[in-house]
């Protein structure tokens, strides 16, 4: 299935994650990031209006981390 959340790599999703403003609202950059935030939703780590979740601040410092840390 095209989109679903399975098929989101951890690095779109931290990205995604990454995009948002201080009182933890996530906010799209490119339409195209609708498909990364729908599987965030799906996973729990956005809520359904649109903000961070614990399990998202979460999967975002884990990742984040990894991320900054690969050569």
């Amino acid at each position: 299935m095209h989109g679903s959340a399975e098929n989101i790599n951890k690095s779109a999703l931290t990205r995604l994650l990454d995009q948002r403003y201080g009182d933890g609202q996530i906010y799209l950059t490119d339409v195209k990031e609708r498909v990364v935030l729908k599987a965030a939703v799906h996973m729990g780590l956005v809520s359904a209006d649109g903000y961070l979740t614990h399990s998202g601040r979460r999967f975002w410092a884990n990742h984040a981390l990894r991320e900054m840390a690969a050569p």
